[in-house]
């Protein structure tokens, strides 16, 4: 395992900050579905005066890319929810709509903005992409709905991702939550993000630390299947720990890739946090 504190994986770090900010929130509003109301006793979530979420955490990825070593990094803990807005690390966006009453469900709608970072520590890239995601919370239960398309020019492409998630309380202050999704990648999206451009293999090529990735065009959408565990501790209304582990199943068009040699992207985070 390696320690890479490259500029670019700063970046990368921010970004990993907004899933745990996601995942926060989303079992703040399962939570919130209870009867009493009481599973980790979870502050309020979206509320008027808005909250503020401060803390450190770590990732660590096993990335599907021949030659790439598990690769753990340091990430800081950012964000802001409030009724209206939100910030999640570098993701920020608006509710459109919001649930009034999670105990009885209903329809949410948020719009969004966020960067996105192609995997492969040889192949990161920044790009930055809009979306809307919105569904349907009844109980314990959510069914969500996200639509994400590049605004930067670099893929221009399209994810869409239907997801199923459950909220179990398991013991005082506990909360679990398994999730599991259906994401589709448009052709671009996936050549993007999964095949080998000649910029990449140019600048392998020429790095002899590197191992060199020949060119690799994708030339159709792929669909992956996602599947991922979040547990929640919460101390007490303000410090809460958040740990998530996560494995996508990658299209066997995208591990056709010789230089994809795994079927899976793989990754855990854990996070220590403050809300305020």
């Amino acid at each position: 395992m390696t320690f890479n504190l490259k500029n670019n994986l700063v970046i990368s770090a921010f970004l990993a900050s907004f899933t745990i900010l996601s995942s926060q929130n989303a079992v703040a509003q399962s939570a919130q579905g209870r009867p009493d109301g009481a599973a980790g006793q979870m502050p309020p979530a979206q509320s008027n005066e808005g909250r503020w979420s401060l803390g450190i955490g770590a990732v660590v990825q096993d990335s599907p890319f021949e030659g790439e070593k598990i690769n753990a990094m340091p990430i800081p803990v950012i964000g802001y929810q409030s009724k209206t807005f939100f910030i999640q690390g570098l993701r920020a966006g608006y509710h459109l709509k919001n649930i009034e009453d999670r105990r009885k469900g209903g329809v949410f709608l948020d719009g969004y903005i966020t960067p996105r970072m192609r995997p492969g520590e040889s192949r990161r890239k920044l790009s930055v992409d809009t979306g809307l995601s919105g569904g349907y919370q009844f109980g314990l239960n959510t069914v969500s709905f996200n639509a994400q398309q590049d605004i930067s020019g670099n893929s221009n492409g399209t994810e869409l991702t239907l997801s199923y998630g459950l909220a179990i309380p398991f013991v005082k202050k506990n909360l679990f939550m398994p999730r599991f999704s259906v994401i589709w990648q448009s052709q671009k999206l996936a050549n993007f993000l999964w095949g080998i451009d000649q910029e990449t293999f140019e600048k392998t090529l020429a790095n002899a630390d590197e191992l060199t990735l020949n060119p690799f065009n994708i030339n159709k959408s792929v669909v992956n299947f996602s599947a991922g565990l979040t547990h929640i501790y919460r101390f007490n209304e303000n410090w809460s720990t958040l740990s998530i582990a996560q494995a996508t199943a990658l299209s066997d068009t995208i591990t056709a890739n010789p230089a994809v040699t795994s079927n899976y992207d793989l990754s855990f985070i854990f996070s220590l946090s403050y809300t305020f």
